[in-house]
């Protein structure tokens, strides 16, 4: 992503020290100056993979996606930083059947409220029998505000893969679903 002051910020995953995959966020400045690095290694020092990035409009930056946790295979896992690095907030999401939550997209809404989407793993007959959309929306001070899930009509796998804000806030998110009585749409 690109702030308003034209600075470049990055996220995925990198090889920790003494741990699996860490989530690795640069922020470089427009001449390509490295400005700040945050690695984010979560509760086992297991695998972490930040999937996505927003930037606020205040440059905050949010980065997302999933993590190992104590209770479950794997949490969303989403961090706000200040425009200098700092973080603000983390919070992590353990859905209802502590099982495989994958946050896939983020987006930033005329608040500053911060929404994540992914995919919700519900424990099945197979590894991904079931799963669902699943969308939360943070306040900009990192409270969450509410929670949707979506189980398509077909009610087997649903994957959410991208999402947008429109002008009035209102939260789009797309991906591909199990119809009724056919495959994915």
């Amino acid at each position: 992503a690109v702030d308003g002051n034209n600075a470049v910020i990055v996220t995925g995953y990198s090889t920790g020290s003494g741990s699996s995959w860490d989530y690795a966020t640069i922020k470089y400045s427009s001449e390509g100056v490295p400005l700040w690095t945050n690695r984010y290694t979560g509760e086992l020092n297991g695998t972490d993979a930040a999937t996505a990035l927003a930037v606020d409009g205040s440059n905050n930056v949010v980065v997302t996606g999933y993590s190992a946790g104590n209770a479950s295979a794997m949490d969303y896992a989403t961090i706000k930083y200040s425009s200098a690095g700092v973080p603000l907030w983390t919070n992590r999401y353990n859905g209802p059947q502590s099982y495989l939550d994958e946050a896939s997209a983020v987006a930033v809404d005329g608040n500053n409220d911060v929404i994540v989407t992914g995919t919700c793993y519900v424990r099945g007959g197979s590894f991904y029998d079931d799963c669902d959309y699943l969308t939360i929306k943070y306040s900009n001070g990192g409270v969450p505000l509410w929670t949707n899930r979506y189980d398509g009509p077909g009610k087997s796998s649903d994957y959410a893969q991208a999402m947008a804000v429109d002008g009035g806030n209102n939260v789009i998110v797309t991906g591909y679903s199990i119809g009724a009585g056919s495959s994915y749409d």
